[in-house]
Formats: structure tokens, C-alpha cells, sequence
């Protein structure tokens, strides 16, 4: 990802600095234009495409890597819910990575694996790539793996002005360490109460949706996972109902995978044409049998192996 922003971060702070300077959304979208034109004739980038959003989420431009196949995301609003927020969010992802050495080698085998399995399109009702950081954020925070970090106005500018000069200070994994998180990550988002708990990574740990700033309007969202940095903001907003049996589905499968020893081929391999059908036989009820949360004197690895299916999944 990537956020184009001024060398004066302070002016770009204000939500009324660049955005004043502006024309309207017109005159985004023709910078945004202009930045698609460079990179596809320039930039040695394929794909590329300017999206236009509806939401405070700003428009941006997608494009790949000719070379790598690298998917890259450009944004270039400043203010709120623009580059500012883009760049608060990645020195928050940074300062979580330096606090254990399982975050990012984990983040990636997640999104690999959603990627995979065509889990990430916020467009088809499905959730963000930045939706699924935030649940392996989540998930090692309620397990004791990383910190709660301030996450008010003065952590997140204080934050902001040290990533420039920051290098990661935490290198290296146990592989048989982060088999076990992976294994552990299906296991906890397969038996999440969606509909009526909050993920909060601000908190780092579940909450009503009364305690906080989100607004859910008439329709209930089928899942709430606070953006930490746009507290009032729901990332997982575009998933719908339907796409979040299917996420349970996949989940349940991958978790399914792991305990039989499957890592590689099955758990990874791109879903067939006839993906529904292939998903059927892991559909879970809405309620599961296995504990919701793991108590003080239990380890990640005891309440994994403990871990009940219902009949119907056996």
C-alpha cells in the first residue's frame, strides 16, 4: 500500500489543509487518473485502475507489478480517512510486528491463505485485506502475544513522526511455534460470535457495540471489527450475511486441514469452479461448542486440542 503525501506532514494533519486545495471529488479523481496514466506508461505497472469509493474510505488506484506480480494500492486523499490514516495504520502494524516475531510471518500466511481462497474482495461483499490484519492483530492480543497500544490522537502522532527512522528490531520465527498459531487462528475466528461481539484492537478484546463510536444504522453489520485508528469506522462493513457463512465455511475447512495434517495442498489450493458445493460439507451452525474464550490457566495449545465439533461436523 502506498500513500502519496506531502514532505510537511503537519499541514497535511489538517483535515482542511490539501483537501481545501482541492476542486470537489472531481478533481480527486483526476489526480487519481493522472497517477494511473503515469504508472501503466512509466511505472512498469499492469492493471491498473483508479476505484472510486462511495464511503469516507478514500478513492484510490490498484495496479500490479509487471515484475514481481506485487498488487499495489495507491491513495492520495490527505485529512481524515485518507494518507494520514493510511500511514497511522501502517506504523501501528509496524510497532505490532517489532512485538512479537510471529505477527508478520503470520499476517501473510492468512492473507496468502484468504487470497487463496477468494476471501478478500471488499467490492463482492467480502472483507478488506487490512479486515484480516486486524483479525491476526486480534487474535494474538486475546492470547497474551502482543500489546494493547495507545491508539489515542497523541500515540498515533508520536508514532507517525518515528516510522520514517524505524527498523524492525525483531527477526526470525519458530516454525513449529507459528504451525500452531495458524492452526490456532481458524480454530478462534471459526467459533467468534459475530453478530454480537465487537473486535476491538484498540482494547484488545471483545465489547459491545454501545461502547463504541460506530454507528450500525437500521441494518445490523454481519460483523464489527473496529478500525483503530478510525474508531467511529466498521473495516468489515462490506461483509455480508451470506459471505460470512462462507467465511465460517472456510475457516472450519482450513481448521479441519491443519488437524489432519494438510498444510500445503489442500489448505491453499485455489477453490474450484463449484466452490459452494466444495464448502458444503464444512457449513458450521450458528453456534458452536467450543469456548469462547480461553481462560487464564489454559494454553493457546491445550484449548486447540480441546476443542469439540458438533456432530453434524464430525
Amino acid at each position: 500500500d502506498f500513500a502519496l503525501v506531502p514532505t510537511d506532514l503537519h499541514s497535511a494533519e489538517e483535515a482542511s489543509g490539501l483537501r481545501a486545495a482541492r476542486r470537489g471529488e472531481d478533481s480527486e479523481k483526476y489526480l487519481l487518473e493522472q497517477v494511473a496514466s503515469v504508472l501503466e506508461r512509466d511505472g512498469g505497472m499492469r492493471d491498473v485502475q483508479v476505484v472510486e469509493t462511495r464511503s469516507k474510505a478514500p478513492s484510490l488506484v490498484k495496479c500490479v507489478d509487471q515484475k514481481s506480480g506485487m498488487h499495489c494500492d495507491v491513495v492520495m486523499r490527505h485529512g481524515s480517512g485518507g494518507a494520514i490514516a493510511s500511514i497511522d495504520k501502517a506504523a501501528l502494524l509496524h510497532a505490532f510486528g517489532d512485538a512479537s516475531q510471529y505477527f508478520r510471518p503470520l499476517v501473510l500466511l492468512v492473507k496468502h491463505w484468504a487470497k487463496a481462497r477468494q476471501l478478500v474482495d471488499a467490492t463482492a461483499g467480502k472483507l478488506n485485506s487490512f479486515s484480516w490484519t486486524l483479525m491476526v492483530t486480534f487474535y494474538m492480543q486475546v492470547n497474551g502475544l502482543l500489546p494493547v497500544l495507545d491508539c489515542s490522537p497523541h500515540g498515533l502522532r508520536g508514532r507517525r513522526h518515528e516510522l520514517a527512522s524505524q527498523e524492525s528490531t525483531v527477526s526470525g520465527n519458530d516454525a513449529k511455534g507459528l504451525t500452531s498459531l495458524l492452526h490456532g487462528f481458524f480454530t478462534y475466528w471459526r467459533q467468534f460470535e459475530y453478530h454480537l461481539s465487537c473486535a476491538s484492537v484498540r482494547s484488545g478484546c471483545c465489547c459491545k457495540m454501545s461502547a463504541t463510536c460506530i454507528e450500525v444504522g437500521d441494518t445490523p453489520h454481519a460483523f464489527v471489527l473496529e478500525d483503530p485508528v478510525e474508531p467511529d469506522e466498521n473495516t468489515a462493513r462490506t461483509l455480508s450475511d451470506r459471505h460470512l457463512e462462507e467465511v465460517r465455511a472456510e475457516l472450519n475447512r482450513a481448521h479441519l486441514l491443519m488437524q489432519r495434517g494438510d498444510l500445503c495442498d489442500g489448505m491453499f489450493r485455489v477453490p474450484c469452479s463449484k466452490k459452494l458445493k466444495e464448502l458444503k460439507a464444512f457449513y458450521l451452525p450458528e453456534r458452536m461448542v467450543i469456548p469462547t474464550t480461553i481462560g487464564n490457566n489454559d494454553t493457546l495449545q491445550h484449548s486447540i486440542s480441546e476443542a469439540v465439533l458438533p456432530d453434524e461436523i464430525k
